[in-house]
């Protein structure tokens, strides 16, 4: 099964102007149906250009003040990521243009808060996906982000409801890669 042109006309509806907000955040819902799991979907995507095309979004959302979007598209681009690895096309899209995704995930991230632990559990991914390529954006940030994952670790202990071993993991590997990478520019 493939998306049958589903993909291209989703980016295409996606770059242009004429769409609002809220119609973009619904088409990168669909998007990410269509590509979440669906390894043909994410050929079709790559050959479009729409892991860079989905990381300048998720860019151009957070600095017109769109945290929906920006989120959406962050946690797709990380979903990808996941599914793909640390070699895979969504990490290689971000290492391309760093300098336009790295400072909009930074800047994400300077938002999280252990009171808030659904947006952490969203990002936390993201984080954990692109430190080293935003290692050079994300490092001012490496000494709250392993304070954040044992404040939500500790709303985790206190609320046995919530399941915050992931988000917590995610916060301190991304805090980990970011100081590893540091020591590494050091040498």
């Amino acid at each position: 099964m493939t998306s049958d042109g589903w993909v291209e006309l989703i980016l295409g509806r996606l770059s242009g102007d004429e769409s609002s907000p809220t119609v973009r955040r619904r088409l990168v819902y669909a998007l990410s149906c269509l590509l979440r799991g669906h390894s043909r979907s994410q050929q079709e995507f790559a050959k479009a250009g729409g892991y860079s095309r989905l990381a300048g979004l998720a860019a151009e959302a957070h600095s017109s003040g769109d945290a929906a979007m920006a989120t959406k598209a962050t946690v797709l681009l990380a979903d990808l990521a996941a599914e793909e690895g640390k070699e895979g096309r969504a990490v290689r899209a971000v290492q391309e243009s760093p300098g336009t995704f790295c400072p909009a995930l930074a800047s994400m991230s300077e938002d999280l808060s252990a009171e808030r632990v659904d947006g952490v559990e969203r990002l936390a991914p993201a984080l954990r996906a692109f430190a080293a390529p935003c290692a050079e954006w994300l490092r001012p940030e490496a000494a709250r982000l392993l304070r954040l994952a044992e404040e939500v670790e500790r709303v985790g202990r206190e609320d046995e409801d919530l399941d915050l071993e992931e988000a917590v993991a995610g916060l301190r590997e991304a805090a980990d890669e970011v100081a590893n990478s540091a020591v590494k520019g050091e040498l």
